[in-house]
């Protein structure tokens, strides 16, 4: 539901204590930024890796705190980001060749914006750390203490990132109502504020569908984002979430712009099940999106613009329907701990079945270890989803997940080190004009955005690779240094 004004903000409060999705319509957290906070004024604010910094330093390129730009290459124009840590190679879940994929040379906001404005055939998204929450590793018995009750309580604020230009600074400290959000987050009994990521996208990106461990307010600064919250219940009712150890860990298997017939045949529980609430964020609205609800996401503008804050969870306790997506989890880094990444799934469905008997032999220290895990898993499951709950959990939880996901991999891919690998060929789709003359076509594949490498000619043109004065005949690249 959407809350503004007196009765209708009371309500929206009552949604939140009641851990339900809600948009806020009338906070005015960002009213004064909603036209201010352009493309353009952004990249002029925000800092890339090779500026500056408030120091006098230099950022460093590929730190955490990097402007992060996402490409989309399949030309679905969807964002899945990859778990790079959890893509190994040779891995049982290895992706090879992911739909969407770091830009590690755009390494400036400007330069996203350049990106975003040329490229036709690929869409671009830019994840960039504003604040930050401090850490507190390395701190005595009180100061742990202190930063635990520093995280508890809603008026401990994160600290800006370097990354932040002086004009961005006095916005997010001076335009932004933290004291409307820090009474909000009172009232609702949560912690403080973990950190803030701002969004970038533009029309048409769609961000697929994907829960978090942890709760957010999404605020719409600028542009229009459709959005689709789906309840947790529904993980193993029809979503389908990647398992905790695929790179894709949090997303839906399942794809929403698919054709029915082709989702029916591998998720048949989404058609027959899945149903959530759709709405439209407005610039300056508030979505509160709690901890393990799906949320798919579509870009509706030119210009999109949001900021996504992670909030603790203080001393709210946690949504009944997460309650199962939270102990898959935990059972599955368990089994994976104590057998493989690859034998999750049967050891899974042994005990749901009943068929610990058949496949342990008590007689081994190995066979001991698993009876201690099967007694674990009833535990975990009926202390937390009543007695007579394990087989109908685990079956629920097994179905279509915790196997190798092939349809990943569907494209032609050349594995270097086999012998029986089969060559293919592209098509050449050079016009006669490309084909004479090539620079017409790499200026098409960089306007498509790819990645080019510049041409360096080897014959001496004056005024082009050597001075313009110079003896073509006698002049030398060494010269020239």
């Amino acid at each position: 539901g959407k809350g503004g004004g007196g009765v209708a903000r009371e309500r929206a409060h009552k949604v939140s204590r009641a851990r339900e999705p809600v948009v806020m319509t009338s906070s005015g957290v960002v009213r004064a930024l909603t036209t201010k906070w352009t493309f353009g004024y952004l990249s002029r604010t925000i800092r890339g890796a090779g500026e500056e910094v408030e120091n006098g330093a230099l950022a460093a390129a590929g730190d955490e705190e990097d402007v992060e730009v996402l490409c989309s290459m399949d030309g679905a124009n969807r964002f899945v980001r990859l778990d790079r840590g959890k893509n190994v190679y040779g891995s049982f879940y290895h992706v090879r060749e992911p739909e969407t994929i770091g830009l590690g040379d755009v390494t400036t906001f400007g330069e996203f914006v350049d990106c975003a404005k040329k490229w036709k055939q690929k869409h671009v998204h830019a994840r960039v750390p504003l604040m930050r929450r401090k850490d507190a590793s390395g701190e005595d018995a009180a100061g742990l203490q202190e930063h635990y009750r520093r995280i508890m309580s809603p008026e401990t604020m994160p600290e800006l990132t370097p990354i932040c230009g002086s004009p961005l600074r006095r916005d997010l400290m001076g335009s932004v109502d933290w004291s409307w959000m820090i009474s909000y987050l009172g009232a609702q009994n949560f912690g403080s504020i973990r950190d803030v990521h701002l969004h970038c996208g533009t029309r048409n990106s769609l961000h697929h569908c994907k829960y978090e461990n942890i709760d957010r307010l999404l605020v719409q600064v600028r542009g229009r984002t459709r959005v689709l919250l789906l309840d947790p219940s529904l993980a193993f009712e029809g979503l389908y979430p990647y398992p905790v150890h695929h790179p894709y860990d949090g997303y839906s298997m399942v794809d929403f712009e698919a054709e029915e017939d082709a989702n029916k045949s591998l998720w048949p529980l989404f058609g027959e099940n899945v149903r959530g609430k759709e709405c439209i964020l407005e610039p300056g609205e508030v979505l509160y999106v709690p901890q393990y609800f799906f949320l798919h996401r579509q870009d509706l503008d030119e210009e999109v613009v949001a900021l996504d804050v992670s909030v603790s969870q203080g001393k709210r306790t946690r949504h009944r329907a997460a309650i199962p997506l939270q102990i898959s989890r935990l059972l599955e880094e368990r089994v994976s701990e104590l057998e493989s990444i690859r034998d999750a799934h049967h050891w899974l469905s042994v005990i749901a079945h009943g068929e610990e008997s058949e496949w342990i032999d008590t007689s081994t220290v190995k066979g001991h270890s698993r009876i201690k895990f099967v007694e674990s898993v009833y535990e975990e499951v009926e202390e937390n989803l009543g007695k007579g709950q394990v087989p109908a959990f685990l079956k629920a939880m097994v179905e279509g997940r915790l196997m190798p996901t092939p349809w990943l991999n569907k494209k032609e891919f050349r594995e270097p080190l086999y012998l029986l690998d089969k060559p293919f060929t592209l098509e050449d789709t050079r016009t006669e004009l490309e084909k004479k003359y090539p620079e017409f076509f790499r200026n098409k594949l960089k306007g498509e955005g790819w990645q080019v490498p510049e041409s360096r000619s080897t014959v001496p043109i004056p005024g082009y690779n050597m001075p313009a004065n110079a003896d073509y005949r006698t002049y030398s690249p060494s010269q020239s240094k």
